[in-house]
């Protein structure tokens, strides 16, 4: 009865209770502490809680012992459960014959809290590897994390209707297959993934896209579209709008702008300026030494502010 409690408490959604019930059923042994076992291990994956040793090495103890009963298969699954739950993925994928239907749980366990090192591990298959089949969400996750650690071309691996002929691929899809043709730099990849798809992280990728592709003006209008300050005034950089960086932007770029830029011509107009007289040739000659050393201390403060990149050239495949 008290595990039949712990199973209500579990689906009120109350993990605690259920596992401080079950943790004292383990412990007393006899027929149905295989059972809280089980019970125990589940409720700590379902709330992506991690799995201690001993607990493991129970379960181990506990398959080893119930070996041809009808609960070793389920005590075979909850000791790989917690192998993985426990961070121990190269010891439950290599145990993955004992219990085969765990695949897609070891996955998803993976992708959701395996360490950045077990990802590129067990994630970034071969050519001759065949993808296991997981659910579309445990797909994700997993590009979702290969982006995040720059691996764009095992990520698409996991994206094959993106990569096959026809409209087969989700938006959803579509979305991370761009994000890693923008690690590749293929703008024009990134442009035909998104063509159609609406949202901010679609404008935002062509934006990017453009900066890429040379066109700063347009990213700097649909940065702007998408209320991104900080990336308009990036590409208005790269297209020279000194205008909008004299605007909003901050030394030294905007020392820059006010040497590009013209004086306002409606200044005369609006501040009354007494007469001044004409200065002479070595005024003028002080005043341009002066407006040149400006110019100078300008160019050497962009230049401090903005490494030298090597652009990789853009992929046109």
């Amino acid at each position: 009865m008290r595990l039949i409690g712990a199973e209500i408490d579990r689906a009120m959604g109350d993990p605690a209770a259920a596992d401080q019930t079950l943790q004292q059923l383990a412990s007393e042994g006899g027929p149905v502490a295989a059972r809280a076992m089980i019970a125990k291990v589940e409720v700590q994956i379902d709330h992506g809680q991690p799995v201690d040793m001993p607990t493991v090495t129970a379960l181990a103890a506990l398959a080893f012992e119930h070996r041809g009963s009808e609960l070793e298969p389920a005590l075979q699954r909850a000791h790989l459960l917690a192998l993985a739950a426990a961070g121990d993925f190269a010891s439950a994928f290599s145990q993955l014959a004992l219990a085969p239907d765990t695949e897609p749980d070891l996955w998803r366990i993976m992708a959701e809290h395996g360490a950045d090192s077990v990802v590129l591990e067990q994630a970034v298959l071969g050519p001759e590897i065949a993808l296991p089949a997981l659910p579309v969400a445990t797909r994700r996750n997993l590009v979702a994390r290969l982006l995040a650690l720059g691996f764009p071309d095992p990520a698409l691996r996991w994206l094959p209707e993106v990569l096959a002929p026809g409209p087969a691929a989700t938006d959803q899809d579509r979305l991370l297959a761009a994000k890693a043709q923008m690690q590749r730099h293929d703008a024009r990849e990134v442009l035909r993934l998104v063509a159609g798809l609406t949202g901010p992280e679609a404008d935002r990728l062509r934006a990017e896209a453009q900066v890429w592709l040379g066109d700063p003006a347009t990213a700097t209008a649909l940065f702007a579209a998408l209320g991104d300050g900080p990336g308009e005034l990036a590409a208005a950089r790269q297209a020279q709008g000194w205008a909008l960086i004299a605007d909003h932007g901050q030394d030294p770029w905007l020392a820059a702008a006010r040497l590009v830029l013209p004086a306002p011509a409606d200044r005369a107009a609006t501040v009354p300026v007494a007469p001044q007289p004409i200065p002479g040739p070595l005024a003028r000659g002080r005043q341009t030494v002066a407006e040149s050393a400006a110019a100078r201390a300008t160019l050497t403060a962009l230049l401090a502010e903005v490494p030298i990149v090597v652009t990789p050239p853009v992929v046109t495949n």
